[in-house]
């Protein structure tokens, strides 16, 4: 196998050691998925990309230690700060083509915006053992491929201690309910993550934690954590 080049990646963060990590690996040729799968469970971040260039564009995959998703924000504005800052500086966007559609990221100074597919949620009864599990006292949920818990304030919900293990089993027994309600894939992506409690918690967005009046900003990425210079080959 050729030597590889690994970058890891903090976004959303203002300094090294924060944010939401993810590795990039830019490849000449895909590899089998299977060795793919095999780097990202070494990697074990909640996510690593994988793209080839296609014409201008770039062809992008996502892989859990587990599994390939089907869609990733942080991941992807990763990979696009990789290909602006390391292979082609001179850009000022970027398009990736993935398995969720046409996916466009633009440099606008020190930031980068994302326009990112829409799944809008509907207010959702939840699942056995979803409350007990995270705890509080929730005012709504919501689901689409994923739960949105929505809590009073903002306190309230810093202050959850949820149990990990109790939360991706009853997120993976209620896969059929969702599936049901149409409420999209609803694959059971709490188990599919880094080992670690935050490495479930940031599972591309399995269970997004909210609070009334929350905004969503355009998502960014300001730092670079550090590069390693290639993966062992074989």
């Amino acid at each position: 196998m050729p030597e590889l080049a690994l970058y890891q990646v903090d976004a959303f963060a203002r300094r090294v050691f924060e944010g939401n990590p993810a590795a990039v690996v830019p490849l000449e040729d895909l590899l089998p998925d299977d060795l793919m799968q095999s780097i990202a469970a070494e990697n074990n971040l909640a996510e690593t990309a994988f793209f080839i260039r296609s014409g201008d564009e770039y062809k992008l995959r996502w892989f859990t230690p587990l599994t390939e998703v089907d869609l990733c924000g942080h991941a992807t504005l990763a990979s696009a700060f990789v290909i602006f800052e390391f292979l082609e500086p001179e850009r000022d966007s970027v398009v990736f083509d993935t398995c969720s559609g046409r996916l466009a990221v633009e440099r606008r100074g020190a930031l980068l915006a994302m326009d990112f597919p829409s799944r809008p949620p509907e207010r959702v009864e939840p699942c056995p053992g979803l409350i007990e599990a995270l705890g509080g006292s929730p005012a709504e949920v919501w689901a689409s491929r994923d739960y949105m818990v929505v809590y009073r304030s903002e306190d309230e919900a810093r202050a959850l201690r949820p149990d990990f293990h109790r939360l991706a089993e009853a997120v993976e027994d209620d896969v059929g309910t969702l599936a049901g309600q149409g409420l999209g894939d609803a694959k059971a992506d709490a188990a599919g993550g880094a080992g670690d409690e935050g490495g479930l918690a940031r599972e591309h967005g399995v269970l997004q934690f909210l609070y009334d009046g929350v905004s969503f900003p355009r998502p960014i990425i300001k730092d670079r954590r550090h590069r390693l210079p290639a993966i062992s080959s074989s």
